[in-house]
């Protein structure tokens, strides 16, 4: 019985289309309208992702050491979800591309062979035969599940990393709020605590709402109070970007594939890429952590027997190594060592409090207002400079005299020094730079803990 035109998924619409060459076969009339966009933006976007988590690092990494620890716990938690979305969106354009390849390959193929398989040209058993043609659909149904799957991985992807990057900026706006209201009302809250308390608001009252509606709703009036309740809080969450009626594409699949099945997708998916970066982060930060190196003897930070790559500028990587003080290289063959000391905020920072005044001797008001300026500049390098003195094989560099200069493998600025080593005679030598007393760490008799000092050793 010959099958009617009109119902073949492959014929041509009778009207609206192009007159086709001879021999050539039209794409299904279901295929998805948006199949050339979906794999142009593919084709595009997937380079930028791949490139955009190692960018996000770099930023990430070279502004970790300008903030406080008030901001740090938040920057971690943004660099996370903003870091895993681009894996996502990356891997997602990766697998469409592969799809869609697989899709045009089928749709290509059966333009070459219009008559689908041919079962008794292939050489194997009748059992394998048999099979094969009860589990194999006709190419028609296969180009048409291929294209659908295509798009539905696209959405999917697409939704996933806009739900983590809608989550990262709610916690932007909702954290520094937070962080104002504590400071104003005199409390000094932990700032992993500030964390969870500014993202429970994101969660906690949508989630509660979404039960109650799920379990009572329907016994509720709709006119009543408590229904209007349960309304307001769905329209304010729908306002900033969350709720059914913001991701229609998502609620789409969730209708046609089960919506505890898809959210239950969507929930592992979003724990293995944040669990998987946040890997990643750590291993970058530590390279020694991932792999096999459990026998290695690692030396403590600041044992003497340790080399540090952060104190050698030929060695150093400036984004991951944090702030060190570091001079030219492990064997340096010039005159002079050239000692950099970056400034680090928090740690210098907060110890340059207790430096004297610019006027402290009260000559500044007689002065103009250049003199008084580098006065008060040279007030304040000399109490930085007094909080990192320097020793060389165990005695003090007396002449040392620190400059203002700037880190030249980050742009940050740093104090730097020139130590004479010409007489310094061969094998090995060992450079220590003090670190000022942490007030946040306090012994048992309540006063500051000392740091262990950076040892720089180096060979002649």
């Amino acid at each position: 019985m010959s099958k009617d035109k009109s119902e073949d998924p492959l014929a041509p619409a009778a009207q609206n289309q192009p007159a086709i060459r001879a021999g050539a076969l039209p794409l299904p009339r279901d295929t998805t309208p948006t199949w050339e966009v979906e794999l142009l933006i593919s084709g595009v976007a997937v380079f930028a992702m791949l490139q955009l988590p190692g960018w996000l690092d770099e930023r990430v990494f070279a502004l970790r050491p300008r903030l406080s620890e008030t901001w740090l716990s938040p920057l971690n938690v943004l660099h996370m979800y903003f870091e895993s979305a681009a894996v996502i969106l990356a891997v997602t354009f990766v697998l469409h591309l592969l799809l869609r390849a697989h899709w045009i390959a089928l749709v290509g193929m059966h333009s070459v062979y219009p008559d689908g398989i041919r079962w008794a040209n292939l050489k194997t058993g009748p059992c394998e035969l048999d099979l094969a043609e009860q589990r194999t659909p006709d190419v028609p149904t296969a180009i048409e599940r291929a294209d659908n799957r295509s798009t539905s991985v696209f959405t999917i992807g697409v939704t996933l990393a806009t739900i983590l990057v809608q989550i990262a900026v709610a916690i932007m706006l909702a954290y520094p709020l937070l962080v104002a209201v504590t400071h104003l009302a005199g409390w000094k809250a932990d700032p992993d605590v500030l964390m969870l308390l500014s993202s429970l608001p994101l969660v906690l009252p949508y989630l509660i709402a979404h039960l109650v509606d799920r379990r009572i709703g329907h016994q509720l009036h709709a006119s009543g109070r408590p229904a209007q309740v349960l309304k307001a809080i769905f329209g304010l969450y729908s306002r900033i970007g969350f709720g059914r009626s913001n991701n229609p594409a998502f609620a789409l699949i969730s209708s046609h594939n089960g919506e505890r099945r898809l959210t239950l997708l969507t929930v592992f998916l979003i724990f293995v890429t944040v669990l998987m970066v946040t890997i990643n982060i750590r291993v970058s930060r530590n390279p020694e952590s991932a792999g096999s190196y459990a026998r290695f003897p690692f030396a403590a930070s600041g044992a003497d027997d340790a080399l540090d790559n952060a104190h050698y500028a030929n060695r150093r990587d400036p984004l991951r190594d944090g702030i060190a003080p570091y001079i030219q290289s492990d064997m340096p063959t010039d005159a002079y060592l050239r000692l950099l000391v970056p400034f680090d905020p928090i740690r210098d920072g907060t110890a340059m409090t207790a430096c004297p005044p610019a006027d402290a001797d009260g000559t500044e008001e007689h002065r103009d207002a250049e003199s008084t300026a580098r006065q008060r500049r040279d007030r304040l390098l000399a109490c930085l400079a007094a909080l990192h003195p320097v020793t060389l094989d165990g005695s003090p560099v007396h002449d040392l005299r620190y400059a203002s200069s700037a880190d030249e493998t980050s742009n940050r600025p740093a104090l730097q020094a020139m130590i004479d080593i010409r007489q310094l005679p061969p094998g090995r030598h060992e450079l220590t730079v003090a670190v000022p007393l942490d007030p946040d760490a306090v012994e048992d008799a309540g006063n500051p803990e000392p740091n262990p000092p950076y040892r720089i050793p180096f060979w002649r």
